[in-house]
């Protein structure tokens, strides 16, 4: 399958590149002028009504389109590679952009990553964990590309937004080469009930004796509809060789965590990702800031930010 895509906003740098501050907003001309399809914003909105919560700003506007492309993206990566034998491979437009515009892609013009491409590098890696949920009904996949069969164990943990474990579960499997299989099935209604699905996720990882191969996080309601906690986030910075380390944890879910620093350029191996409470996370960052001050300078935005209008 080629040539599938979805439409997000550029990084809102990029979005200051060619808008003065008078014209960042969607009506402006310079904006409908960086929109090249006829329908494209009417269709980002169209979607990003239906599943997340709607912002006046355009910074979280452009925020909540780069999750929205991702998480469309990573719904037909999914059921492609699910589809094993019948479908062998997927390639979602585009990669990247020849001018500053909303597009399709999942790098901007000034090689900015958007969301779509951190979500695409976790999608395309040899090992995926891909939930089917079918009403109450979940259907576990592991999708295998490698070229080896391999032994490798799944853990299932249902837990609350502030870390209390529901429900947990540990299967021993045998991962045949270049196969998509079901592992596992559960029934919602034995495990949660329904006044809980808003406010629960269910976390899977797939390890084999020596690393992590897979891990999914999945959710059981619209993320708009999802209860999320307001986000205490701690992060320590330490200088490395590349760049700068930062260690994140929060005691409660923080959903789609976008790190950035103000008018600076910077880059993040990981970002708009999940931190699940009382789970640390490290990332990398690249910058040319100093250490100085570099704590109080990083800035993040998440789903929780985003008032419900």
């Amino acid at each position: 399958m080629s040539e599938y895509g979805f439409q997000g906003y550029p990084d809102f740098k990029t979005v200051q590149s060619f808008c003065s501050p008078k014209d960042v907003n969607l009506s402006s001309d310079a904006f409908k002028n960086h929109q090249k399809h006829p329908i494209g914003n009417e269709t980002i909105l169209e979607y990003m009504e239906r599943e997340y919560p709607i912002s006046d700003s355009i910074f979280e506007f452009t925020y909540l389109s780069q999750i929205l492309q991702a998480s469309g993206i990573q719904t037909a990566i999914e059921a492609h590679r699910r589809a094993k034998p019948h479908c062998m491979g997927t390639l979602y437009w585009q990669l990247n952009d020849c001018w500053p515009v909303v597009s399709w892609s999942s790098i901007d013009y000034y090689g900015r990553w958007k969301a779509l491409h951190y979500k695409t590098r976790d999608l395309y890696k040899n090992f995926m964990i891909s939930v089917d949920q079918q009403d109450s009904m979940l259907q576990v996949y592991v999708v295998s590309d490698s070229t080896q069969n391999i032994e490798a164990n799944i853990s299932v943990d249902l837990i609350d937004f502030y870390g209390k474990t529901i429900f947990t579960d540990s299967i021993k499997l045998n991962i045949k080469e270049n196969s998509s299989q079901i592992f596992a099935s559960y029934n919602l209604k034995e495990l949660l009930p329904d006044s809980m699905l808003n406010s629960s996720l269910l976390q899977i990882k797939l390890n084999d004796k020596e690393k992590e191969l897979a891990q999914r996080i999945h959710y059981f309601d619209l993320p708009k509809n999802l209860i999320l906690p307001s986000p205490k986030i701690n992060i320590e910075v330490e200088e490395i060789e590349t760049g700068y380390s930062l260690e994140i944890n929060s005691t409660s879910l923080v959903k789609n965590l976008y790190l950035y620093i103000e008018n600076e350029e910077c880059h993040s191996s990981d970002n708009y990702f999940d931190l699940l409470p009382g789970q640390a996370k490290v990332v990398s960052l690249k910058t040319s800031k100093s250490t100085s001050g570099l704590k109080n300078q990083i800035k993040y935005l998440s789903l929780a930010d985003i008032p419900k209008l």
